[in-house]
């Protein structure tokens, strides 16, 4: 008899906050629901974060993943916070693979606020 052992795919684990403007919370909600690869839980009181957790099978695929999200005209931005790379970790460490941070830049979110480019 053979036995054949399954390796499980590779995951990256994100939580994440989405910001928006409050009135489009029921739509970016529904657009967000849409992804198989997208979880909600929390939406703040003001109505303009929604906490969101990513499940992709690798980098890339959060990154595009990402950029149909930021790309969304009722999306102002998404902040990831919290990442759990797994087997990621170890291909980087092994030299195998570079990390392509490419979303984690400025963004629409920080145009909206004056305040930052405000100088004291």
């Amino acid at each position: 008899m053979i036995t054949i052992l399954m390796q499980e795919p590779k995951m990256i684990y994100s939580g994440s906050i989405v910001f928006i403007e409050p009135e489009n919370l029921n739509e970016v909600k529904q657009v967000l629901e849409g992804f198989s690869e997208i979880e909600i839980h929390a939406v703040s009181e003001d109505k303009t974060q929604i906490v969101i957790s990513f499940e992709t099978e690798n980098d890339e695929k959060l990154e595009e993943l990402t950029k149909v999200i930021k790309n969304h005209s009722k999306i102002l931005d998404v902040g990831h916070h919290i990442m759990h790379f797994e087997d990621e970790v170890d291909a980087i460490l092994q030299g195998d693979k570079i990390p392509d941070l490419k979303t984690f830049q400025r963004s629409r979110r920080r145009e909206k606020n004056p305040l930052e480019s405000r100088e004291v």
